[in-house]
């Protein structure tokens, strides 16, 4: 149960960071809703935004959600979680972390914009994997301190985390769903990696740089938030998520701007992905946080000519 609840955690983060680090703007064409519906040509796409963790107050799920994931042919969401066991995650996670690029960690420290995140970093790798740590991470391409930077286990304690009622996180839930049904399960890999690696060295540090910074301001603060999406996520309220997204003002607007980079990376590349499916109906799961805004997954599809919106 507590090794659970260690796993729990650190896919809070993850959710968290997608939901609560970009600012995303209001445009008009973009109502108050998480859950949405693309059409074009005949084909019809339904997109769930979700947080990456569950609550038990979501369940069960609301009969349209139901509806449209029974009507859809074809299951899609970030990435695909099939494995059978954690040594076979844990080799394709490693496959991950490494790149035909030849540069590692190590190469990109070189970089003069890193140069103040040298403590930062090597006191967070070896805090997570022990006192040879940065020595570890350091051998794998950039890629790796990104992600486990946001898959880093938040500070709640125990009573904290069993006081906010978890449950299996939506995408989760779908996806076994989806077994049962015989249902064809894809995901929109390597989206995450090829966002990561149009970035320049300098951009690079500067995304380490933001998510140093977003671990400070968010510290001692962390249930607050998550209680605060739950309730966005039951309201179907994404105004509540963007009223979250706060990191413009951080003092160095160079930070901001390369997270901004990267997720509208993952936005371009994610709504490219989907349009490369013909499926007629689909059923997609993403991160709330990628459906809003002028670069948003919504606007990318509608720009392609399908007609969105909202379910309820």
């Amino acid at each position: 149960m507590q090794r659970r609840f260690v796993v729990l955690t650190r896919i809070f983060l993850a959710g968290l960071l997608v939901l609560c680090s970009y600012n995303v703007s209001r445009a008009e064409s973009v109502q108050d809703s998480i859950f949405w519906e693309a059409q074009r040509n005949g084909q019809t796409i339904f997109i769930l935004g979700v947080a990456h963790v569950g609550f038990k107050s979501q369940y069960p799920l609301s009969q349209p959600v139901l509806d449209a994931f029974d009507k859809a042919s074809l299951y899609i969401t970030e990435s695909v979680f099939t494995f059978a066991d954690r040594e076979t995650a844990r080799k394709a996670l490693l496959e991950k972390y490494t790149t035909l690029n030849s540069k590692d960690l190590q190469a990109l420290m070189a970089n003069q914009r890193c140069a103040n995140l040298h403590p930062f970093i090597r006191a967070f790798a070896n805090d997570q994997f022990g006192s040879e740590g940065f020595e570890k991470l350091s051998k794998y391409s950039p890629r790796a301190l990104v992600h486990q930077l946001y898959q880093a286990p938040m500070q709640l304690t125990q009573r904290e985390i069993e006081s906010l009622n978890l449950a299996v996180p939506v995408e989760f839930y779908l996806a076994k769903r989806a077994v049962e049904m015989s249902k064809r399960h894809s995901g929109l890999d390597p989206e995450y990696w090829e966002a990561l690696d149009d970035l320049s060295d300098s951009e690079m540090c500067e995304l380490v740089g933001w998510l140093q910074a977003e671990k400070l301001r968010k510290q001692g603060n962390e249930l607050q938030q998550i209680k605060q999406i739950e309730r966005f996520l039951l309201d179907g309220n994404s105004v509540g998520f963007n009223d979250l997204l706060n990191p413009d003002d951080l003092a160095d607007q160079e930070l901001t701007k390369a997270h901004r980079k990267w997720f509208e990376n993952r936005n371009r590349i994610m709504a490219k992905t989907l349009l490369g499916f013909n499926e007629q109906r689909i059923f997609v799961c993403i991160g709330a946080a990628h459906l809003a805004g002028e670069r948003g997954v919504l606007e990318l599809l509608k720009a392609n000519g399908y007609e969105i919106s909202p379910k309820y």
